[in-house]
């Protein structure tokens, strides 16, 4: 631990928590150096800082050095004259980092400055510079190293590292935990730039807000960047104007005092008190122990750079024309708008401090009651600040800080007392009038939230209690409309889906540990896909293969009508295989006619069997090509339908054997031999000139009578 060394160097920018580390290393051994204090007097220098640090380790005593030691020049001249004075002494050095970088060391300095107005009139500086040294453009979460002007140490400096981050941390004796109303000055005025005046309404808004909220303070925040004149310059006429305002409104509203927290100076004040920056919200919450994230508080603007800076802040806030609208609003915390806090603030730490004198609380002004006239306090707080206390008379001051005294909490107790003022109000109208337990202290809305579980989440018991609860109540403490019992209330109804609703099981199994059922219904879920898919393709592989048959007995059907074609072709050709014709050696006398009778026209060939006959044969073409078939060359087919008109002539005619007289056979077989050759002769060139003229009607009857039904195709595909 840092703790057991002799010197301890700080390391860090300003505001970062160094002095809440002093504070929790101090120790009746230990000495706090802060060299800031000693160059307030101009002829003190870095040397002389050190040989006072030498001076306390000569007598035995641990010194930290509250400083930014930012360079590793400053941190050596530190190790060099320790080591050559007192050699045997050891060195570490604590990093000091913010947890939440730029941001938590801006809202830090406004703390500081509002403990400083109100303790001593220590000048401090405000420049954003100091600050923004120690971080890059691009990020402003992390320390940045590689600047020349900051440098990290290292155990190469002859000294041992340590590293400590630090949420911001506030010591305050008294709890924050004060409501508030926050009003924009240009809200609350209206009529012409020449004569403004108040609007009447902000007497209701004030009065309604402050019957809820008993103890909780009213502020009119201006930042003073519009003139009410429009003639900058003249401070002295627009602070008259302001003064004539505020009393108007204090002279009709008496229920609490009323402050006006003014930016004089813009420019000695620091950036980060102009809006959008919220430097205004955290100076008065340090300074009057404000609750700026309770629900009862809210910040009415006017502008969108006060919206943004009220939501900067994690402040509920509200439009100004609505609350004028309707003053009771301010007392329905549902209509606010709540943004979400910022982490600084979520993490910040509250630590009592030490105070010797044990002053009561008190509001911030109270001791100045005797400059009390014309209706007003007014407060010089320094940077460009001025706060100004409002009241109808002194009395009104009085009786409302001995309220505060007697509501506010010290930072150590567990419950606060404003607190429990809120839920005694949320108690009251409650259906069910038995006893109640105890009260529990109400969490703040970091830890809280207004989301409610789905009812198929909760027991009955549960959902009962939730539709009591969310039935209307009478209210005595507000008078608004929208609480009344005949207002309606909005309900909403989420419907999951069935992939969101397996993955909020999912979610809600491994909550409970239960990984191990996850696993097992993935597995199970994988097996029923990998089944379903092996189905499938075990499917789909005999329908190919059923159809693949059917196409093939279909082929062969087409393949044994061919060949038994081309076999009555061949028999027809060759005379030594017919049975009904005569050796040539034997005398026949053969006569030809024409058919009497089964004639079909060529026409009645040619009509709807043709189109019949093309669509077959394109369906077995497209099944031929798919199975990878081979067609007959066209001159079989051309020879084929040849011999088949042949044969069908044949088939139709008349063949005639007659048998001769053996006398005549031999005068006639000479004639015979020369008439059929000549015959044949004619035949051949007849049989050409018809197969020219038929070939359509021909082809027409083959396909007809040669293709196959092809019907269990159709029932296959389709």
């Amino acid at each position: 631990m840092a703790a057991n060394y002799d010197l301890v160097l700080l390391h860090g920018p300003k505001y970062c928590g160094r002095n809440i580390l002093c504070h929790k290393l101090s120790s009746p051994n230990h000495e706090r150096v802060c060299p800031q204090d000693y160059f307030r007097d101009n002829t003190v220098g870095l040397r002389d800082v050190i040989l006072q640090v030498v001076n306390l380790l000569k007598k035995n005593k641990k010194v930290v050095v509250d400083d930014e030691n930012a360079t590793g020049v400053t941190r050596d001249s530190y190790v060099r004259m320790v080591h050559r004075k007192i050699s045997a002494k050891t060195i570490a050095s604590v990093k000091v980092l913010p947890a939440n970088g730029r941001t938590q060391l801006l809202w830090s300095r406004e703390y500081h400055l509002a403990e400083n107005s109100c303790i001593s009139s220590q000048e401090m500086s405000i420049q954003d510079g100091e600050i923004n040294k120690w971080f890059s453009e691009e990020s402003t979460d992390h320390i940045n190293y590689c600047s020349s002007s900051v440098s990290d140490p290292c155990n190469d400096e002859g000294i041992q590292v340590f590293e400590r981050t630090i949420p911001l941390t506030v010591m305050s004796k008294f709890k924050f935990e004060v409501p508030t109303l926050c009003l924009q000055w240009e809200g609350i005025i209206g009529g012409t730039t020449d004569d403004p005046h108040l609007l009447p309404e902000v007497v209701s808004i004030c009065q309604y807000w402050s019957d809820v909220n008993p103890g909780g303070q009213i502020f009119v925040i201006c930042d003073n960047t519009v003139s009410i004149s429009g003639t900058p310059g003249q401070q002295q006429q627009e602070n008259t104007k302001r003064k004539h305002i505020m009393q108007s409104l204090v002279k009709e509203f008496c229920g609490c005092p009323v402050y006006m927290f003014c930016m004089e100076s813009p420019v000695d004040s620091g950036g980060f008190t102009k809006p959008p920056n919220p430097g205004m919200l955290a100076y008065l919450q340090r300074r009057h122990h404000l609750n700026i994230h309770t629900k009862d508080s809210v910040y009415l603007y006017q502008s969108p750079i006060h919206k943004v800076m009220a939501e900067t802040a994690g402040m509920p806030h509200l439009k100004m024309s609505r609350a004028v609208h309707q003053p009771s609003l301010v007392a329905s915390s549902h209509v606010f708008s709540i943004p979400n806090i910022p982490p600084f603030l979520k993490d910040m730490d509250l630590l009592p401090s030490e105070d010797v004198e044990q002053k009561p609380p008190e509001i911030p002004g109270i001791n100045e009651i005797s400059s009390f006239r014309d209706n007003e306090i007014s407060m010089h707080l320094g940077y460009g600040r001025r706060e100004f206390l409002f009241a109808k008379d002194a009395d009104t001051i009085t009786k409302f800080n001995n309220t505060y005294s007697e509501m506010a909490s010290l930072s150590t107790d567990p419950v606060s007392k404003f607190s429990k003022s809120d839920s005694t109000k949320e108690q009251e109208g409650e259906v069910n009038s038995q006893k109640t337990p105890a009260k529990k202290p109400r969490l703040s809305r970091s830890l809280s939230t207004d989301r409610e579980l789905p009812h198929w989440m909760m027991s009955d018991q549960k959902n009962k209690r939730t539709s009591q609860s969310k039935s209307p109540k009478p209210s005595t403490s507000r008078t608004d409309s929208t609480e009344s019992s005949n207002s309606k209330y909005k309900k909403t109804i989420y419907v999951m889906t069935e992939t969101e609703l397996a993955e909020v099981a999912e979610d809600i199994l491994k909550q409970a540990g239960r990984e191990d059922l996850i696993h097992s219904i993935k597995l199970q879920k994988l097996r029923e896909d990998t089944i379903k898919k092996h189905s499938d393709s075990t499917t789909e592989k005999r329908t190919k293969g059923k159809c693949a048959k059917v196409i093939q007995s279909c082929l062969s059907s087409v393949d044994i009508d061919m060949e038994e074609e081309e076999e009555s072709e061949t028999s027809l050709d060759e005379p030594a295989s017919r049975c009904d014709i005569a050796p040539v050696d034997t005398p026949v006398n053969m006569e030809v006619t024409e058919p009497t009778s089964d004639i079909v026209p060529e026409d009645v060939l040619c009509g709807d069997s043709k189109r019949t006959s093309t669509s077959n044969t394109s369906v077995l073409d497209g099944l031929l090509i798919s199975e990878e078939v081979r067609k007959r060359s066209p001159k079989k087919l051309l020879r084929r339908s040849e011999d088949t008109f042949t044969k069908d002539t044949t088939h139709t005619g008349h063949v005639h054997v007659c048998e001769s007289s053996d006398s005549q056979s031999t005068d006639l077989c000479q004639k015979k031999q020369n008439k059929h050759s000549a015959k044949r002769h004619d035949a051949s060139s007849n049989k050409n000139k018809s197969f020219k003229e038929s070939t359509h009607g021909h082809y027409t009857e083959i396909s007809q009578r040669k293709l196959p039904d092809l019907s269990i195709l159709d029932e296959i595909f389709s």
